[in-house]
């Protein structure tokens, strides 16, 4: 199973959203990460089906693209509908075929960890639980691809962490795409990352490769050096530590300071779309 997409573009209103976008997806947890306005939601929504595309081929075998469960960034149930109710409505609209379709939704229920909430009306159910019940919309027929389109948006930390553990779980036998803003939620998690930016992607590799490519690119230094550095650069963030403000900066070039070792994810994600990641080939 596995997804091709070559040259995709795609226009709205006549400005052109996607240009060019290539890459391929197998079995494995994909994070997509970009700036507001990069295009992820407009491509997520043409790998769903929401779209068609305008230019380009996207390839999507038939395994694969039967029953697709897709979580767009804004969706809603019927309040007055429980969770089981609401998962049955779904599954009927989805043409989902299982010999034992209450057995299928119970257990999809289940991997979110809504069992003991199947029986409520989804008006009563919070923000976190509105959201894994959305996930397990997703499960419904047992899709060999899930798209996700910001699935931690508006969470606290507790319940970020327990959908991020479903996900890890869920991308063990899918091909799942997650698109995000809080960078630090792909991290231990996904085979590879996608970079994308102003309609294209920039990069598509393993989050190891991105983080080595950023090595000797990120700093911290006194707020008061920054005068000292070589070349451009930008701030990720302001910091205090014993007593004196300090940046800690991801440069283009690299310093004759000592660089930063404990380099995250979002550290890399920057340089990449900054233009500042190594080459190590």
């Amino acid at each position: 199973m596995g997804i091709v997409l070559e040259n995709v573009c795609k226009s709205i209103k006549g400005v052109e959203i996607l240009h060019q976008v290539s890459f391929e997806l197998s079995k494995g947890i994909y994070g997509l990460l970009g700036p507001n306005g990069a295009g992820k939601t407009t491509l997520m929504r043409c790998m769903a089906g929401v779209y068609e595309i305008d230019g380009g081929s996207m390839h999507i075998d038939k395994e694969t693209k039967d029953g697709m469960g897709y979580l767009p960034q804004k969706f809603g149930f019927h309040g007055n509908l429980t969770v089981y109710e609401n998962l049955e409505y779904l599954a009927v609209l989805k043409k989902v075929k299982t010999e034992n379709l209450r057995e299928h939704i119970l257990s999809c229920i289940d991997t979110v960890h809504l069992t003991d909430k199947k029986d409520l009306k989804c008006k009563k159910l919070s923000g976190g639980m509105l959201q894994r019940l959305g996930i397990a919309q997703t499960l419904l027929g047992k899709p060999k691809c899930i798209i996700l389109d910001e699935p931690t948006v508006g969470l606290d930390p507790e319940e970020r962490l327990r959908i991020k553990q479903l996900l890890g779980r869920i991308g063990q036998e899918t091909i799942l795409l997650i698109s995000t803003h809080i960078v630090e939620d792909l991290e231990n998690l996904c085979d590879e990352i996608l970079v994308m930016n102003e309609g294209s992607v920039l990069r598509q590799s393993s989050r190891d490769e991105l983080l080595q490519e950023a090595e000797r690119r990120i700093y911290q230094i006194p707020a008061a050096w920054e005068e000292q550095i070589q070349g451009e650069f930008v701030i990720l963030r302001t910091l205090q530590k014993n007593g004196e403000e300090y940046y800690r900066i991801a440069c283009r070039d690299e310093q004759s300071l000592e660089y930063e070792k404990n380099v995250t994810l979002e550290d890399a994600y920057i340089c990449t779309l900054k233009g500042y990641a190594r080459d190590i080939k």
